[in-house]
């Protein structure tokens, strides 16, 4: 009988100790959720403020691509409002347009393009012949 007994103690002593490990687990966990929602809360704050920035063009955001041939339109568009007698770099190009700079660059020395550059200023084909100043063939 004193088998059973020793064994007996070993089994409770067990479970007791398991009950105790289950219940700080349990405590364990409920302090780790509501960290996890407190930092998920800080997370979503911060979010928030960079779509706020993001909002305002200042942002880090991904730009959509443009559909076919709306940079080489928008870059024309820009050219013609602003005349013959602008001087339009790609760089002011891009800030005006917000094209990113290496598609404006694209745009402007593609084969065929309707733009020419003189002096680093680049303007309408179309503006460019009223003058023979800014052709450069």
């Amino acid at each position: 009988m004193d088998v059973n007994g020793s064994d007996r103690e070993l089994i409770q002593g067990t479970i007791q100790d398991l009950t105790d490990t289950i219940e700080r687990l349990c405590e364990e966990h409920d302090a780790l959720e509501e960290r996890l929602t407190e930092v998920s809360s800080r997370r979503d704050e911060w979010q928030a403020r960079l779509s706020a920035i993001a909002d305002n063009g200042q942002g880090t955001t991904k730009r959509r691509r443009a559909r076919k041939g709306e940079n080489l339109r928008t870059i024309q568009d820009f050219l013609v409002t602003l005349g013959p007698k602008a001087n339009s770099t790609m760089a002011a190009i891009a800030d005006e347009t917000g094209i990113p700079w290496s598609s404006v660059r694209n745009e402007l020395q593609r084969e065929g393009a309707p733009f020419v550059e003189h002096d680093g200023c680049w303007f309408s084909k179309k503006q460019a012949g009223a003058s023979d100043a800014r052709s450069h063939d």
